[in-house]
């Protein structure tokens, strides 16, 4: 029945108090599944979904066989790719079957998410989306992405383009610098002339408070270059795949911009 399943979302905001939260969820009888969290953070998960061959979150959280009655989703990075992670698995949880059009949606956030290539209307999509989740209270936001998919109505209101100013800041050889106040970088043609693009927000919305928050993209691996961020940023929590790292979702970056491109020169191998 129905009304015996549950679903929770947790979103990890203190280490220590998630780590607690999540060991009395498992002693209830909860499946804890993290999506994109590292397991350095030594939380008490049962599953760990990531981004697998090329895959982002929600692409692998399609396939993902492991729900129970009781379920509870862990959320640290709260970006529109965990948010459609989490809707898909609650569908899956209540054995609701996917149409071919919440497919395509779930397509859209995939390739929004990794980098590719998406359409200028699909740009528009994403941006009303990403207001539309600005408009809830943080801990319900992936719950407007699950409606999202199932209609479009939430949808309704146009977006304004004031949180998509993005700045070409200066080329560093291999390296671009954009400075990007909102959403939808990643689809400008122009970051693709270079090896590697740094996005910097310096005013990104934390949960408490704003500052810098960093997006690195390359067309090479960096794992080397995530390893020593991680070394240098007192602040920690950089992560993300082998194309598309990020500092902290949590707090804001302790790293200068030099500090980065000179991690990406010493690691990427730019002249």
């Amino acid at each position: 029945m129905e009304k015996d399943r549950r679903f929770l979302v947790h979103v990890v905001q203190q280490i220590a108090e998630s780590q607690q939260k999540l060991a009395e969820l498992k002693k209830e009888g909860f499946v804890t599944i993290g999506i994109e969290t590292p397991k350095q953070l030594d939380l008490p998960l049962d599953y760990t979904i990531q981004h697998e061959k090329g895959n982002p979150a929600c692409i692998v959280a399609l396939g993902f066989k492991h729900l129970d009655k009781k379920n509870c989703c862990v959320i640290l990075k709260p970006d529109l790719d965990a948010f459609m992670a989490v809707a898909i698995l609650f569908k899956v949880s209540r054995r609701w079957p996917f149409t071919e059009k919440e497919l395509m949606k779930i397509e859209l956030i995939a390739r929004y998410d990794t980098g590719d290539r998406i359409e200028e209307e699909e740009l528009e999509i994403i941006k009303s989306l990403h207001q539309a989740t600005q408009q809830v209270k943080f801990f319900e936001r992936w719950s407007v992405v699950l409606k999202w998919l199932r209609d479009d109505s939430v949808l309704k209101e146009n977006s304004t383009n004031k949180a998509s100013r993005q700045i070409l800041v200066e080329y560093h050889q291999d390296v671009v610098v954009l400075i990007s106040m909102g959403i939808g970088a990643l689809a400008r043609r122009y970051l693709r002339i270079s090896k590697y693009a740094i996005l910097l927000n310096p005013m990104h919305q934390f949960m408490k408070k704003s500052g810098r928050r960093y997006i690195i993209y390359s067309t090479e691996d960096l794992s080397l270059i995530c390893d020593q961020l991680n070394q240098k940023d007192k602040v920690g929590g950089w992560g993300g795949h082998d194309k598309i790292i990020g500092s902290s979702m949590i707090s804001p970056s302790s790293l200068e911009l030099q500090e980065v491109i000179d991690a990406i020169k010493s690691c990427g191998g730019v002249i």
